[in-house]
């Protein structure tokens, strides 16, 4: 396989990932009973709209032109409150969600992992330091 080919199949499973991870957060967040997991859930789900976009552009990109560009690489995700997952965890009625909540918290964050690990392995492969 090309390394086009292979980055374009690459950012198409990133963008799917980021795909069911937005609709996770956005199903966890509709059935979270503590206001502080559902705070998170849609802080979550909204970050992944960023990496959504950002993946797609750097797809149409490169599949018009392989060569990377300072912009194509530049990642720049919306601002937002610092800490805003701890702040959100702080609410009152914290505590109150139980297991469920829980567990969407440690799925989420699972996610989040696979995610990372997944990227960094593609990063460990590129050739070009701007990948």
């Amino acid at each position: 396989m090309k390394v086009q080919e292979y980055m374009l199949k690459a950012l198409k499973d990133a963008v799917q990932m980021e795909v069911e991870g937005r609709q996770f957060y956005l199903e966890a967040a509709k059935k979270a009973k503590s206001p502080g997991v559902r705070e998170i859930m849609e802080y979550l789900a909204e970050s992944e709209k960023y990496h959504i976009a950002k993946f797609n552009e750097v797809y149409r990109s490169l599949e018009k032109d392989p060569s990377w560009t300072e912009t194509i690489a530049a990642f720049k995700p919306p601002q937002h409150e610092p800490y805003v997952c701890v702040m959100a965890m702080t609410k009152d009625e914290q505590g109150s969600g139980g297991d469920d909540d829980l567990q969407a918290l440690k799925t989420g964050i699972k996610m989040e992992e696979c995610s990372i690990d997944y990227y960094t392995k593609l990063a460990k492969e590129a050739t070009n330091p701007l990948a």
